[in-house]
């Protein structure tokens, strides 16, 4: 098997795991107070004004981030396991 095709089967292996654990917890969650919010990032970066603020896609429950979305993009970018470390400081968001 060339190199190509391996990680082409190895991203689409990726692709599976992030769908079926979205999927999963989709499943164990409720909208409102349990579910998932959507918090757009508003910071003005004045030291680094080419810096991109992307969508973030948070765990109300955890406050856990569950993935992204890139600025200029409608694409979600789910992350293999919750960034548990997540934080707003010195940030500024908006809930879409």
């Amino acid at each position: 098997m060339n190199t190509i095709a391996m990680k082409d089967r190895i991203e689409a292996k990726d692709t599976e795991v992030k769908k079926d654990w979205l999927a999963a917890y989709a499943n164990t969650q409720t909208m409102g107070s349990k579910g998932i919010t959507y918090l757009k990032e508003i910071t003005v970066w004045d030291k680094a004004p080419s810096t991109p603020n992307h969508t973030y896609i948070i765990d109300n429950a955890t406050g856990w981030a569950l993935g992204y979305i890139k600025q200029g993009c409608s694409d979600e970018e789910m992350f293999k396991k919750p960034l548990k470390q997540f934080s707003k400081s010195w940030r500024k968001f908006v809930a879409v």
